[in-house]
């Protein structure tokens, strides 16, 4: 499921600055010199998500009427070589002219070198009609050419701090309220200043603790994250030692439920731990 624009968590104020000029159109974007977004940075900062909600925030500022047209690859072996490009140039024959296409293209630095010349030829030939929006966390992997196609935005963390605020509604929408410096201390610190892992760390935090009396869960505000919980948790340590601690005294059904983890997982780790 596409995350709204508009829930995104950013990383810093410039990502966020320049990605609002451009999509609401108060920067002439695509142009003569630049036709893509390249957002990179870290792992687990939410590239993807921005990446997969910037065509439809887009449109809606140029015309909410129409739906976008959209095409999202994950760049890697062996959809990374010259058979990519030749979809997506059957992709952009086969759509209307008359408005913006959209070519959301993960990890743009698996993109084979054979490949390059071609696809740099392709990112001109459609000019003017495609908005690419690259992900990468290797920047440095890039040709230089491609780069300078682009507006390139770091997306890394400025600061533990920027994580405050998102943590502390996912916090209020389990019950829990918690000072700056707690959720700093006790869920960002620990979690790495990583959103996907900030997100695992308050599922934890949230099982192992008492919510507090004075929180409604019922009203608290909902928000969107940037990752889904269930696939960081099952990678979290911490979150497996829970559960095998849960599973003495409730079912894997019943484990699996109240950590938001599937099934088959719980079954998994059960099983490892036998």
């Amino acid at each position: 499921m596409t995350v709204p624009y508009n829930d995104i968590a950013f990383p810093n104020d410039a990502a966020k600055r320049v990605l609002d000029a451009l999509v609401t159109g108060l920067v002439k974007f695509p142009n003569g010199t630049k036709t893509g977004i390249l957002l990179h940075g870290e792992s687990g900062n939410g590239k993807s998500a921005v990446a997969e909600a910037i065509p439809a925030e887009m449109q809606k500022h140029l015309d909410p009427s129409v739906t976008p047209y959209v095409v999202k690859h994950h760049v890697k072996s062996p959809n990374n070589g010259v058979a990519l490009i030749q979809s997506l140039e059957n992709n952009f024959m086969t759509w209307p002219l008359g408005s913006y296409h959209y070519c959301v293209l993960n990890e743009i630095d698996q993109l084979a070198p054979a490949a390059m010349p071609q696809f740099k030829s392709l990112m001109d030939q459609v000019q003017g009609s495609v908005v690419w929006i690259f992900t990468t966390n290797h920047i440095d992997k890039l040709d230089k050419p491609l780069v300078g196609r682009c507006h390139v935005i770091d997306y890394n963390p400025s600061s533990p701090n920027v994580w405050v605020p998102h943590a502390r509604q996912l916090l209020l929408n389990r019950g829990f309220d918690l000072s700056d410096a707690e959720i700093l201390r006790d869920i960002v610190i620990p979690a790495g200043n990583n959103i996907r892992n900030v997100v695992a760390q308050v599922d934890f935090y949230a099982a192992v603790s008492t919510p507090s009396s004075s929180v409604t869960v019922a009203t608290a505000p909902q928000v969107a994250v940037v990752a889904a919980p269930q696939s960081v948790a099952t990678a979290n340590s911490q979150v497996k030692q829970l559960a095998l601690k849960m599973l003495d005294g409730m079912s894997a059904e019943q484990v699996a439920k109240k950590l938001a983890i599937p099934v088959v997982t719980i079954d998994k780790w059960e099983q490892e731990a036998a």
